[in-house]
């Protein structure tokens, strides 16, 4: 371990991390890759002090061997989640690399959730693949026990169904006719009974959503009752993956309808607009992510329009405080 130097990232880095993080995915099995922009954006994130909340372990050939970050997401509704990424290149591991850095993360975890959130229950929580073992015993031996599953949904753009009528006095419009706040009024509104969920305030709108290089407003629709956003459906491109996945596809990334506009079919008639706006743009897949005990039936939902389970992973907790 002596041999490298762990310190935070350095907007020079940016390249060597991108290349440990699609390394470690590639060994992982996992068809996402990261983009520069998307770890730029990231780093620079309301949640995140670059200097206290990342760090690597850089060795004397100054590659980037393991690379992790500790950030939070907006205030929390019930349970504070203190949300720690990482990895270590696979060339470097078995090396005791991994404990290390995740040592430091749920050390730095605790400082942040007993400086921003003490008076709510707080995890470090952590996303992996299901059925890594090199994962689970690294998390097992750090005290780590699954919180929550989640599934990635996906379908093909084929035979897809026509778009339904919006009901009685709902308008569908694209995401660029509305105003971005009343979007995300309506975001904390809706997810505001959703497992986990965090209010998010303007600027970390503005930073994780509509500023993100993967948002895709031309594709994403909002459905307006009068002057109200009763429901939204919003659209991320990751044109990196499109190789390694081998087609070219859209994520919808966040859906939400108000309480009281639910049951009357809105949510199901934006998925199936947004699919055929994912075809005419030329794409050939849509996938959307799902938590798989969610108790507004999202699952079943999307189940029932065509998307079927791609892949599954955990989310691993350790309490703070």
């Amino acid at each position: 371990m002596s041999e490298v130097i762990w310190r935070p990232v350095e907007e020079g880095d940016h390249d060597a991390v991108v290349a440990a993080v699609d390394a470690a995915s590639e060994a992982d099995g996992l068809e996402e890759r990261l983009s520069v922009d998307e770890l730029a954006e990231r780093l620079d994130g309301p949640g995140i002090d670059v200097a206290t909340d990342s760090r690597i372990a850089v060795g004397p050939d100054d590659e980037v061997r393991a690379w992790g970050l500790v950030e939070t997401r907006g205030e929390p509704l019930e349970l504070d989640r203190v949300w720690i990424w990482g990895g270590v290149h696979p060339a470097h591991r078995g090396t005791g690399l991994g404990r290390e850095l995740l040592a430091w993360q749920v050390e730095r975890a605790d400082a942040v959730h007993r400086a921003t959130w003490p008076s709510h229950p707080g995890v470090a929580e952590a996303m992996a693949p299901g059925g890594s073992d090199s994962h689970e015993r690294l998390f097992r031996h750090m005290g780590f026990t699954v919180l929550r599953w989640w599934l990635d949904l996906g379908q093909p753009l084929t035979d897809l169904p026509p778009v339904p009528d919006p009901p009685a006095g709902v308008r569908f419009v694209p995401y660029a006719e509305v105003d971005d706040d009343a979007v995300r009024r309506a975001f904390n509104a809706s997810w505001a009974d959703h497992w986990g969920s965090r209010q998010r305030d303007p600027d970390a709108w503005r930073t994780e959503v509509v500023a993100a290089s993967v948002f895709r407003p031309d594709l994403s629709s909002v459905a307006v009752a009068g002057d109200e956003v009763v429901a939204f459906l919003l659209a991320d491109r990751f044109p990196q993956d499109d190789e390694v996945r081998g087609h070219a596809e859209a994520w919808i990334s966040t859906l939400g309808t108000l309480r009281e506009w639910r049951g009357r079919g809105i949510a199901s008639a934006l998925i199936v607009r947004a699919l055929h706006a994912f075809r005419a743009e030329g794409l050939d897949h849509a996938m959307i992510g799902v938590d798989a005990e969610s108790l507004t039936g999202a699952a079943a939902l999307y189940r029932g329009l065509g998307f079927v389970e791609e892949k599954r992973f955990a989310s691993w907790s350790r309490p703070l405080g």
